[in-house]
């Protein structure tokens, strides 16, 4: 927190966006004193047009006729709007301000989820048996969440992204204490709302994490046939569409932290500091094929290490995170989800060999993850524009500690 204080300030003094608005927000917006500039619709804009479209019968299906011809940037699958369709059937009015409040409840939860997954950790340990010291160490973990910019971005925007982070944070907690049916129900939830993670259907079944991964299934399964009844075979197919569209283009806009954003920048393919909320970056092959290989080698990477990690808490966060990076548009606040890692690494520096050196290293992570970067003039393209990747390294490196076994992650799974 003092971290992100301190840069904020810092790019305060120099006259840039600071980043302390979203703690501003935080604290107002409950009490209905919202800046008048914030959108907070982000989500919830494109998601109603989608769904008014759709009860409008058109002829031609919803992608076709929404993302195509009215350039509206609905990215969800069809099943995403069962969050209107369900309360519609109820005769149920659902606003913003309702969704929004949802949000802001969304990161306490978070924040809870992420405290209690620490305190789990640090009491497998012998040396944080003491329960009034689990406890100081989890409340000052779990209030660490509530700066870290990612988390308090998608609450901000109106981002149903606040949502799946809380979701990502009590199926880690239940994973790691055991419950995997229920991680798998809410991991299945996520994926209605982000298709890639259903790769984890993948990620258990070679880990043969049975459990999981009929929870995961079922949950989709259940959520598809719902939303195939209320929307159409033909509006799910063509979902595939609009997927292949954004792989090939992607987004150049400064908080993609993706390889395909990264590029997008560094060979100025489009301008990173302007929000298009209609258009997406020209076709670079070049652009396309390296994130391509670089997104296929990142998930194969992280499936095949089954015979290394054997399916411990560790490898579930790890196989999280590069699930979102690997995709071609992974906005900074999809890095929501890095709080639990953060927790469970912070809490087995209290057992690592080198603690002050890998707690060096976890604190560039967070530097690099979790402190907002604003526009700055010089990073526009080119070589500078690589700033922007700072919360993509952070999250490899995050993902490189995950990956090196230590005596916590042993005795987590020994127990799971």
């Amino acid at each position: 927190m003092a971290a992100n204080v301190a840069a904020a300030l810092i790019f305060h003094h120099a006259g840039l966006p600071t980043g302390l608005w979203d703690l501003h927000f935080w604290a107002v917006w409950p009490g209905g004193h919202a800046p008048s500039w914030m959108p907070v619709n982000d989500s919830w804009m494109p998601m109603r047009k989608a769904f008014e479209w759709l009860g409008a019968r058109h002829a031609e299906t919803l992608y076709q006729g929404v993302f195509f011809h009215q350039h509206v940037k609905f990215q969800y699958p069809p099943t995403s709007l069962l969050l209107f369709e369900l309360p519609q059937a109820l005769h149920i009015a659902v606003t913003d301000s309702e969704l929004n409040a949802i949000g802001w409840m969304a990161v306490v939860v978070e924040a809870g989820a992420t405290a209690a997954l620490a305190c789990v950790a640090a009491g497998k340990m012998e040396i944080v048996r003491h329960a009034p010291l689990r406890l100081a160490l989890a409340v000052t973990i779990g209030l660490a969440v509530f700066s870290f910019h990612s988390v308090m971005w998608a609450f901000s925007l109106g981002q149903i992204q606040a949502w799946l982070n809380a979701a990502f944070a009590l199926a880690a907690l239940a994973f790691a204490t055991g419950r995997h049916r229920t991680a798998g129900v809410l991991l299945g939830l996520v994926c209605l709302i982000k298709p890639q993670f259903g790769l984890f259907a993948i990620w258990a079944a070679l880990r043969r994490k049975w459990t999981l991964l009929s929870g995961v299934l079922v949950t989709v399964g259940v959520g598809l046939v719902v939303s195939l009844m209320a929307f159409g075979w033909s509006n799910h197919v063509d979902y595939l569409s609009a997927i292949t569209f954004m792989n090939r283009h992607g987004e150049a806009y400064y908080p993609n932290s993706s390889v395909n954003g990264i590029l997008n920048r560094w060979l100025a393919n489009d301008d990173p500091f302007v929000v298009d909320k209609t258009a997406f970056p020209p076709f670079n092959p070049v652009i396309y094929y390296v994130s391509l290989i670089s997104s296929l080698g990142l998930v194969g990477w992280v499936l095949a290490r089954r015979r290394i990690r054997g399916g411990d808490l560790n490898d579930f966060l790890a196989a999280a995170i590069v699930f979102t990076i690997a995709s071609p548009i992974a906005w900074t606040h999809h890095l929501g989800i890095l709080p639990p890692a953060f927790a469970v690494l912070a809490v087995g520096l209290l057992t690592a060999p080198r603690p002050a050196r890998a707690a060096l290293v976890l604190f560039v992570a967070y530097l690099a993850s979790a402190v907002f970067i604003p526009p700055l003039t010089f990073a526009k393209s080119g070589l500078a524009s690589v700033i922007y990747a700072l919360p993509l390294l952070g999250a490899l490196i995050v993902v490189g500690m995950l990956a090196v076994r230590s005596p916590a992650a042993e005795r987590f799974g020994e127990r799971m």
